[in-house]
């Protein structure tokens, strides 16, 4: 799996100089990624993130390396998984499944309280949160302050109060007398700013914050509160102040807070609509008092929304990235990412005054599993109106059949196909709704080990469940002997394989078996390559990877090779090629 991270926007002139401001995505060299990144975020000089093993990693963009950070969280990897990282101008908040905070980097004007007013060694807890029973589930970053939302619905921000950004709303604080003393043995006491919250806005450098309560009200605090009076930029901050929108606020899917403007998106049936309102620097907005429709993405089906200063870059459904604002200089157009239809996954984040893309490159053989699955080809059980492979899900989580669609019947279309991407292509989706199915209902813990790399290598070690035989045919058949109808069994030598590998990774198989009785147990091979080549090439088909003992003949096996990636019509994508290659310099 081949893994980068791309940048667009002022990034570069924050490492390098004399680069001008990027418009499309560059390959923007970490000194090393460590591992798989889940989650994302960037602040006006780091970039930080986290990935599947649960490891966290701050990387600073202008040689202030005691700014970096390498590690975990706790002790035990899999103690608290991280589920979201989000930055300010020069911190970043980290949060846990379990609702625990935790701050990193320069609290400016006191972002994560008092006693985080410079800069820190590792990540520091914000214990005020697991000292008082309150599960942080959101939160977002400002200029200099944090806001932190708890599941109860309470709202509570860090910083300084002087710019009157962070206002106790009293329409919506439930108990009036509501404080929460101070205690020195967890800091300064974060600000309550009200009760009943069910949305917050995301953006690194706002000077205000919007949120919206449970009767679907949206409020805005600080130095741009975009009133419904119309003022477009006020430094009346003294009372939180209502917002007036021209949309059904319950559509609201999320919220995005520049530095003097913000962006909404809302969630149709059929597609998405933007809005966007406040004083534009680079054309970010509409530049209005009111929100506006940006008619440009009426038909992008965005689904996901990235606020940094001056921009805004907007995911659709496709993977497609879009910007607007400062990195697009006012225009509205699609960030190209290199070659973008190799790519499985895609983690986007804003930093301050840049964008960033992260790609995961999937291997050949996560690309066949993938492609099997949409295809739907040889599919032979229905679950929840989603054609799937018994081979494929026994295989996967080590249950029968019965068992299996007897559980997934029981959970929606949506759900099941969400749940058959992390079958087939490790995809995760919907981690909650993974972590119910594979701990709650099969037993599997740690899923994050169970990757399908390594449960089709244990599968390759286990000659028993292998249902099919592939009959190769021996050295010493002569051409006159291959030439007769019926050859004698003993010319043929079987090589044991699961029948779903033959499907999944060649397409010369998928042919031959649309024309054989699916009860077929096994099929003869003409390739008239040599059975210790074809020994080779299956073992490939489970791991992606050549490996060759001291009896065999490189060159030989290097000319089989090949030629059967041609024969057996294997994914143009192979990574066959470079095995290929390595064994050819091997040589040399």
């Amino acid at each position: 799996m081949q893994t980068k991270v791309w940048a667009c926007g002022s990034i570069y002139k924050a490492v390098f100089e004399k680069i001008p401001e990027q418009k499309n995505l560059q390959n923007f060299a970490l000194t090393k990624i460590h591992g798989e990144i889940v989650g994302m975020s960037g602040s006006y000089t780091e970039i930080c993130y986290f990935t599947r093993d649960n490891k966290f990693h701050c990387y600073a963009l202008q040689n202030k390396t005691s700014r970096n950070f390498d590690g975990f969280l706790f002790e035990d990897p899999e103690q608290d998984p991280i589920s979201h990282v989000t930055s300010g101008f020069h911190h970043h908040c980290i949060l846990t499944k379990s609702g625990r905070a935790f701050g990193w980097g320069e609290s400016s004007s006191y972002s994560l309280g008092r006693t985080f007013g410079s800069h820190w060694d590792k990540p520091k807890e914000l214990l005020f949160f697991s000292k008082n029973n309150l599960k942080v589930v959101d939160a977002s970053g400002a200029e200099f302050q944090t806001i932190l939302l708890c599941d109860n619905g309470k709202l509570f921000g860090f910083g300084n109060t002087s710019s009157k950004r962070l206002v106790p709303n009293q329409e919506t604080i439930v108990d009036k007398n509501y404080l929460l003393k101070a205690n020195k043995d967890y800091g300064d006491t974060p600000i309550l700013l009200s009760d009943n919250v069910i949305m917050i806005g995301h953006g690194q450098t706002s000077r205000h914050h919007i949120y919206m309560t449970s009767d679907y009200t949206l409020w805005a605090m600080g130095e741009n509160p975009l009133v419904e009076s119309g003022t477009r930029y006020s430094k009346d901050g003294n009372t939180c102040k209502k917002i007036k929108v021209p949309f059904n606020k319950k559509n609201i899917k999320q919220i995005g807070t520049g530095y003097d403007s913000s962006i909404i998106l809302l969630n149709k049936e059929e597609n998405c609509e933007i809005y966007s309102c406040g004083y534009t620097h680079a054309g970010q907005t509409s530049n209005t008092n009111t929100f506006k429709k940006i008619t440009f993405f009426n038909d992008k089906r965005i689904k996901q929304l990235y606020s940094g200063c001056y921009h805004t870059l907007a995911i659709s459904d496709e993977n497609k990235i879009y910007a607007i604002g400062k990195i697009s200089q006012g225009n509205f157009f699609e960030i190209k990412v290199p070659q973008r239809r190799s790519y499985e996954n895609l983690v986007v984040a804003s930093g301050v005054y840049f964008g960033l893309c992260y790609t995961t490159q999937s291997s050949s053989l996560i690309q066949d599993f993938q492609n099997f699955l949409q295809s739907e080809a040889f599919s032979d059980i229905t679950i929840s109106n989603c054609k799937t492979h018994k081979a494929i899900l026994k295989f996967r989580l080590n249950s029968d059949i019965d068992k299996i669609s007897k559980i997934l019947n029981n959970y929606t279309q949506e759900e099941v196909k969400k749940f058959l991407k992390w079958v087939y292509y490790d995809s995760i989706e919907d981690t909650q709704l993974l972590e119910k199915i594979l701990h709650d209902k099969f037993g599997i813990g740690n899923y994050k080990q169970k990757t399908l790399e390594n449960d089709l290598l244990q599968l390759y070690k286990d000659e028993e469940s292998k249902d099919f035989n592939l009959l190769v045919l021996n050295d010493d058949v002569g051409e006159d002997e291959e030439e007769e109808e019926e050859e004698e069994e003993e010319n043929f030598e079987e090589i044991p394989v699961h029948k779903f590998i033959l499907l999944v990774r060649s397409g010369l198989f998928r042919e031959m078996f649309k024309n054989v009785n699916q009860e077929t147990n096994d099929v003869k091979d003409y390739s008239r390559k040599t059975i210790e080549s074809i020994e080779i090439l299956i073992k490939f088909l489970y791991t992606g990877n050549i490996s060759l003992t001291a009896d065999d003949d490189p060159e030989l096996i290097v000319e089989e090779l090949d030629d059967a990636k041609e024969y057996y019509q294997l994914n143009p994508n192979s990574s066959i090629e470079q095995e290929l290659i390595k064994i050819k310099k091997s040589l040399k």
